[in-house]
């Protein structure tokens, strides 16, 4: 292997995949939101066997799309890309999912260097409870805004319900 000035249509080419890979993992997720609807199953096993083979099926198209298609404009690096993205996506949602349910603990909760990089390898980094989201819904932080108001001061002519404007002009 050797390292050299890549040609332009290497950068192209090289730009091409990574971006039908990122394209592919998006597409993937969206995938698996539309055929996946929690709740189907009313056993929890049954549930997550689902989801599983679910996932297994759509990596197993990403990786058959990427061997099947054969070219060489970059219009076959982005399908290819897409492959690998879709593969990739949902291969690590599979890790994450067979992780917990064989015991690995997420992040915040690791006690040792091992068991956090552990947690790491396989995508459980972040501080949430530990468990695999089987829904393929958003990931996102909620917050408790409830205890707000004692960090905001309350000026008195504000309760009494007067004009904002005209309060932050008398100041």
């Amino acid at each position: 292997m050797k390292f050299k000035k890549p040609s332009e249509s290497q950068v192209k080419d090289t730009i091409a995949v990574a971006g039908g890979a990122f394209a592919g993992g998006m597409a993937g997720r969206i995938a698996f939101g539309a055929i996946h609807k929690p709740g189907e199953q009313t056993d929890p096993k049954k549930e997550e066997n689902a989801v599983l083979m679910k996932r297994a099926g759509l990596a197993i198209a990403g990786i058959a799309l990427a061997m099947c298609i054969d070219g060489k404009d970059s219009l076959t690096s982005i399908a290819k890309g897409a492959g690998i993205g879709l593969a990739l996506d949902q291969g690590q949602e599979i890790m994450k999912t067979l992780a917990v349910k064989n015991g690995v603990t997420n992040e915040a909760g690791a006690t040792t260097t091992a068991q956090k990089i552990k947690a790491q390898a396989v995508g459980l980094n972040c501080p949430c409870d530990g468990t695999a989201m089987l829904n393929g819904g958003l990931r996102y932080a909620s917050y408790d805004y409830s205890a707000m108001d004692q960090y905001a001061p309350v000026s008195a002519g504000l309760d009494a319900g007067e004009n904002v404007l005209a309060s932050l002009m008398s100041a």
